[in-house]
């Protein structure tokens, strides 16, 4: 028997190409057995491993998406309550810078008075008003004058004492109003002085005093203006009489005499 009938094979080249082919299928068989269990025990735990921290990393973004929005909220809050106070303080502003007329309420809350009157106000801010009356008054001095000189009065110092009416000229409605100014300007004086110390109380006194007497000297000069014998035209009296309505309507005696000093 030859070699071919023994092993089966016509030929030792196909004999070993044959036992090739087992020798590989045999080796894959051996590797696949020997690295399952590996990836079962390595590759199987580190790929879980990799999925929760990915499911973690995900729950920590969507809170953080919500933390987020909830800070943005907050801040859009705050942002709106910043801009209401601006606009407020805004219009609070508009609002003190459009009035004509100061705040001459009386006292409230224990608030301090404002330092003028509402008659001394309405005159100081309603003078433009007024400024057509005072311009023909001006333009009738001429007029005034020669009057004043056809009926012998005296001169203008004795007249206003005497009998003004038709002497009554452009420089003392000037007068009147230099007087009403000073007043005016003397109790803003107090007012920013209210709270000064003690030992410079008298510097608020004195002004006091002088604010007192520029009401006495209005005084003098309207009366001198509603004289009964004033002889004042029908123009000219409905601007007389709102001038002595609203001046005289000021009290007397809005500050208390100071104390003397002790020396």
């Amino acid at each position: 028997m030859d070699w071919a009938h023994q092993t089966g094979f016509h030929s030792f080249s196909q004999y070993q190409d044959q036992n090739l082919e087992r020798l590989a299928r045999d080796y894959e068989e051996n590797v696949s057995k020997t690295l399952k269990p590996l990836s079962v025990k390595i590759v199987s735990p580190y790929v879980t491993g990799l999925r929760a921290k990915i499911v973690d990393l995900n729950s920590k973004i969507s809170q953080l998406s919500s933390e987020k929005g909830a800070l943005v909220d907050e801040l859009q809050k705050q942002r709106d309550a910043v801009l209401y106070d601006h606009n407020q303080m805004a219009i609070k502003i508009m609002q003190s810078r459009a009035k004509v007329q100061p705040d001459v309420s009386p006292r409230q809350n224990g608030q301090r008075p404002p330092p003028l009157g509402q008659a001394l106000a309405e005159l100081i801010y309603g003078y433009e008003m007024l400024r057509k009356e005072l311009d023909a008054m001006r333009q009738r001095n001429h007029e005034l004058e020669e009057q004043s000189l056809q009926r012998q009065w005296a001169d203008h110092a004795d007249t206003m004492v005497a009998a003004p009416g038709q002497t009554v000229k452009a420089e003392d409605l000037y007068s009147l109003r230099n007087l009403i100014r000073s007043k005016y300007a003397l109790d803003i004086e107090i007012w920013s002085l209210r709270d000064v110390h003690a030992r410079n109380q008298y510097i608020v006194d004195e002004k006091k005093m002088k604010s007192e007497a520029a009401l006495m000297e209005i005084r003098q000069a309207l009366d001198v203006w509603g004289n009964e014998d004033s002889g004042w035209t029908d123009e000219e009296l409905p601007f007389v009489e709102e001038i002595y309505r609203r001046l005289m309507s000021i009290p007397l005696g809005q500050y208390k005499q100071p104390a003397r000093r002790s020396r």
